[in-house]
């Protein structure tokens, strides 16, 4: 067993912390099984009730860090999809106009994602050639400084070589 005080008083920390965590989560559990029993019942009218107590619940949970901030958005997010296919009349299947493919009559303009794939095949470039290649670029000649005498003279000393009238 621990001997070091710091180590007993993390231990204690650790069995309170669990302890609350599994009671938020328990309280988590229960909010959604609440939120099943509607569907079940198909209760539409109670759904946004329960589910904003949810979000609340869901919420806290994660300003309390006992859950990940991201973990509370797709609990949340999944929860609501459910609530919106629940109050939403169920369409037809579309499987299998999906799958079907009828073409556009002439005139039309084509899809956007035809487009896309169209504009895509034609403008990518060519790979470019990896470093240290037989194909780099000759260096560039550096242009050496000339000596002071090779200079081009400036104004105010052309004006003094001037012969004056």
């Amino acid at each position: 067993m621990a001997v070091h005080g710091s180590v007993i008083k993390r231990a204690r920390q650790n069995t309170k912390a669990r302890q609350r965590n599994r009671s938020w989560k328990s309280r988590i559990k229960t909010q959604q099984k609440r939120i099943e029993g509607a569907f079940a019942q198909k209760e539409t009218n109670t759904l946004a009730d329960l589910y904003r107590e949810y979000c609340s619940l869901v919420d806290k949970a994660a300003s309390r860090k006992i859950l990940h901030k991201n973990n509370a958005s797709r609990k949340k997010t999944k929860m609501h999809l459910r609530i919106q296919d629940a109050m939403s009349p169920s369409p037809p299947s579309l499987e299998g106009e999906l799958s079907k493919k009828s073409p556009s009559p002439k005139g039309d303009p084509s899809p956007k994602g035809d487009e896309a794939s169209k504009k895509g095949a034609s403008s990518k470039k060519a790979p470019s050639p990896k470093k240290g290649a037989s194909s780099k670029k000759a260096p560039s000649p550096k242009k050496s400084p000339s000596p002071k005498g090779d200079e081009a003279p400036k104004e105010t000393e052309s004006l003094k070589e001037a012969p004056s009238s």
